[in-house]
């Protein structure tokens, strides 16, 4: 109770009176556990000077460099590495101290880790690495530092998908709209394959397009990603972007040559699948590059008829202006 409150002059004083520092709990944590969970340094130090047991885990395997490099404690990580503390020391389910701090974002204790010689590229069990989760999470600083220490840019989890194709896919996390820019960024910059997709043959442009990320998309077709690239049900990163209505990514793919023509396996075109959802914007950018009003019909129906079909009237005054 003393070390977990952070009482160290309590805890002074039960030391010196034979209180057997490695006593662990019911569920095998030590003091010095708790401690360093909790942030007390000066407890953590104090317990290592009576030769607590540095690399004591818990029932799940977790050490007490782990629990502090979950919860971003750096001066206890110091202390805990000063004292020969295990900087790989895994929990009972492969996760080591520098994957947690990186996934959580804590830049500072990463390095101390990495400067303890973590290894930069330990996986979970499901092909993760530091790398792909900090480049997930968007935490740029984080990124930056496992580069500096030999990430493996192009380690992909055991489904394929690789560190950039992730920090593309940002659709569950708010980042100003146009996904971690500054990770993608980064991570081009160290020679990420920018075409690298994963087993389902996705690539990151296409995710990115899907997403509607417009700055992520122009930074990959700057480092030359294929513009046509599709998944394995033929879809295009132009047709994905028409369908969700995303005019600025659609933009920015026309600008790159992509093909505005590209049917799915269906047959379906960009400009069929705009015209059905509505996307008037859309539209216009792909008739201002001449997409074929008859290419690709929609189930026997040429656009003009998905939009008349539909209802959308502004559509449908543009595809007879075009006829």
């Amino acid at each position: 109770m003393a070390s977990q409150e952070g009482h160290v002059d309590v805890v002074k004083e039960l030391l010196q009176h034979s209180a057997d520092v490695n006593k662990c709990n019911n569920d095998d944590v030590s003091p010095l556990f708790i401690a360093s969970q909790n942030g007390h340094v000066d407890v953590v130090k104090e317990l290592l000077q009576h030769s607590a047991d540095v690399n004591k885990c818990d029932n799940d395997g977790v050490s007490p460099l782990y629990i502090a490099s979950e919860n971003g404690h750096v001066n206890v990580v110091k202390e805990l590495l000063l004292h020969s503390a295990d900087v790989n020391k895994c929990t009972n389910k492969d996760v080591s101290p520098l994957y947690i701090a990186s996934g959580y974002g804590h830049v500072d204790v990463v390095i101390e880790l990495l400067q303890h010689s973590a290894d930069v590229n330990k996986c979970i069990n499901n092909g993760v690495s530091p790398l792909w989760q900090a480049s997930q999470n968007g935490h740029i600083n984080v990124v930056k530092e496992l580069l500096q220490h030999s990430a493996d840019v192009n380690k992909c989890k055991n489904d394929g998908t690789s560190p950039l194709q992730i920090a593309c896919n940002t659709n569950r996390i708010e980042v100003s709209g146009n996904g971690h820019v500054d990770v993608v960024k980064e991570l081009l910059q160290h020679s990420a394959d920018v075409n690298k997709c994963d087993n389902d043959d996705t690539s990151p442009l296409y995710i990115a397009s899907q997403n509607g990320h417009a700055n992520v998309v122009k930074e990959l077709l700057q480092h030359s990603a294929d513009v046509n690239k599709c998944i394995n049900n033929g879809v295009s990163p132009l047709w994905q972007a028409s369908q969700e209505g995303h005019v600025d990514v659609v933009k920015e793919l026309l600008q790159h040559s992509a093909d505005v023509n590209k049917c799915n396996k269906d047959d379906v075109s960009p400009l069929s699948i705009a015209s059905y959802n509505g996307h008037v914007n859309v539209v216009i950018e792909l008739l201002q590059h001449s997409a074929d009003l008859n290419k690709c019909n929609f189930k026997g129906k040429n656009p003009l008829n998905v939009a008349q079909e539909k209802g959308h009237i502004e559509i449908e005054s543009l595809l007879k202006g075009k006829g």
